[in-house]
């Protein structure tokens, strides 16, 4: 339904998507029971966040702001996959005085839980990972931009952009500038803004928010990270079960196949080695 209405691409389809969480059918039903509350308490968490801006839209309206005001709202990036509280019999090593995680306590004072693998899978499938990582499952978030006198409303876009180019958006609407690198009186420098301006996009006064040579990179621990150039996507990651060092670098087309599951490293070689001279001379 979700890539129905244009929310999930086309090209990402469930039938290449390749879960690694246990199958519900195999947990014990005390698992199920602990997991099944988690995501209960979760839902409300949800349900009274959208309550709650639903009462800042009441007050805007109410008092003839909301038609001059830009409403944006971010989803954090991917599901997160934690199993905090979910296993009563895992002693977590980062646990802090009076956590309480019986199963009577979940969602109160003294709780830490998270819903786990299995329900981060559900809310990123049919994408690649979860939040913490890098693959498209922990790095696409959903947003929402709301000014119907310049911007039309019921629409979906999947240009890509990134949280750096929210400042360069916002000093825009504002009608004001960065203030410059400095340095100031007190000697402090300010870094210059990385992202670009997304409003000209929003307004179909542009075709895209960044050009095709634009890059974004990330860099994880281990030596591991990807970078994004138009629709390519370049990607290594640590070697599974506590390996030492890094898997080769994989290559893949995000536009044609967001679920990252063809990798074509082998047919562009050389787009992948200049991918990769970039990341290492920029992002490592």
């Amino acid at each position: 339904r979700a890539r129905e209405l244009g929310v999930i691409p086309e090209g990402g389809r469930l039938e290449s998507f390749n879960p690694t969480a246990e199958p519900w059918d195999s947990l014990s039903p005390q698992q199920q029971r602990r997991q099944a509350r988690a995501q209960e308490i979760y839902a409300g968490m949800v349900e009274y966040l959208d309550m709650s801006v639903g009462r800042l839209i009441d007050y805007l309206e109410e008092s003839g702001q909301l038609d001059n005001t830009i409403i944006m709202f971010s989803s954090d990036h991917g599901g997160s996959s934690s199993d905090a509280g979910l296993d009563e019999d895992d002693v977590d090593p980062r646990s802090v005085a009076n956590r309480d995680n019986r199963f009577e306590n979940f969602g109160r004072r003294g709780s830490f839980i998270d819903h786990g693998q299995g329900f981060a899978e559900a809310a990123t499938a049919p994408f690649r990972g979860t939040k913490g990582g890098i693959y498209e499952g922990g790095l696409r978030a959903a947003a929402f931009v709301r000014y119907p006198a310049e911007i039309s409303g019921g629409g979906v876009n999947d240009t890509f952009m990134t949280i750096m180019d929210v400042l360069p958006t916002f000093l825009e609407i504002a009608g004001t500038e960065h203030p410059g690198a400095g340095p100031y009186k007190d000697g402090r420098t300010i870094k210059g803004i990385s992202g670009r301006s997304f409003w000209p996009h929003l307004k179909g006064a542009a075709p895209a928010v960044h050009s095709p040579d634009d890059t974004a990179g990330w860099s994880a621990d281990g030596g591991h990270g990807a970078l994004i150039r138009g629709d390519y996507k370049l990607i290594n990651d640590r070697l599974p079960r506590g390996g030492m060092g890094v898997t080769v670098w994989r290559l893949y087309n995000i536009a044609e196949d967001p679920g990252e599951t063809r990798d074509l490293a082998a047919l562009f070689p050389r787009l992948r080695d200049e991918l990769v001279d970039e990341w290492e001379s920029r992002w490592r």
